[in-house]
Order: C-alpha cells, then structure tokens, then sequence
C-alpha cells in the first residue's frame, strides 16, 4: 500500500449539505501528524476563528505531547471538533465509533 500524502490527508467535504474540514491522522507516525497539524494551518487561511467543523481520525494514530502542543495554538479556529478511533479527554471533543455517526452530529452543527 502507498503511503497518503499530506493532500490526501487534509480534505475539505460536505455531507448533508454541511461543509466541514477530514484530517485523517489514521496510522500516522508522530512527524506526520506534526506535518499534518502545519497543513491544516494552511487550509484555515482564508478562516474566521470558530468557523470551522472539524473531523478528525486518529484510529491507530502514534501520540506524542508535541502534537497535543502544537493543537493547542489553532484551537481557536474550530467550531466542533469530533474524534474517531480514539477516546481523549477534552471540552471541546466529542469522541465516535464510526466515521458515519461523526458526520451525522456535525452536521447537525
């Protein structure tokens, strides 16, 4: 299997009629989810702060506190922000079994 670009990775989509921001960090060594965090910097250019819903999975993501640091500083750009694959603790952070039922809630958003 070919590994997933960055491109790949950061993909803006609507589901039922609701645009929202898939970053797949699945499988992710730790520099790629760091890579992964700067691209996202980039899709949010041209964003206010709190206008963006976010799905994000992480199934099977390696951890590092450097990628919880380095969230922290975009944290302000995100409306909702929705987890697959891996249960983390957080106010802002609703955490899904399936892809489905993430983007069923964020949508309702």
């Amino acid at each position: 299997m070919f590994p997933r670009t960055e491109r790949a990775r950061i993909t803006w989509i609507r589901y039922q009629g609701t645009e929202m921001l898939f970053l797949d960090f699945s499988d992710a060594q730790v520099e790629v989810s760091l890579d992964l965090i700067g691209g996202f910097m980039n899709a949010l250019a041209d964003r206010e702060d709190g206008s963006v819903l976010l799905l994000t999975n992480v199934t099977d993501a390696h951890y590092d506190p450097a990628i919880s640091a380095k969230w922290k500083t975009i944290r302000g750009f995100m409306e909702a922000a929705l987890l697959m694959g891996r249960p983390l603790q957080g106010d802002q952070l609703r955490i899904f079994k399936t892809e489905i039922e993430a983007k069923d809630w964020l949508s309702k958003k």
